[in-house]
């Protein structure tokens, strides 16, 4: 097994090259979808909050009215 001149070898770093997206894919497959997930929870210090349909949105532009990209859906 030849050692890589900075003493990392090199099936090792193979190996870890590939476990890692293996192990995100694995962790993305598993998470809930949005259709089963809680709305989040909604602060804001500077902004309005905009209700609608029982689910709050940040008024980022302070239009009023929820505008495509403040649609958290």
């Amino acid at each position: 097994m030849r050692v890589h001149p900075h003493g990392i070898r090199r099936r090792g770093l193979t190996s870890l090259a590939i476990a890692i997206p293996v192990a995100l894919v694995a962790v993305g497959c598993t998470a809930a979808s949005a259709e089963d997930a809680e709305p989040p929870v909604l602060e804001s210090r500077v902004k309005d909050i905009i209700e609608l349909d029982g689910q709050s949105f940040k008024d980022l532009n302070a239009n009023g009215e929820l505008d495509a990209y403040e649609d958290w859906r």
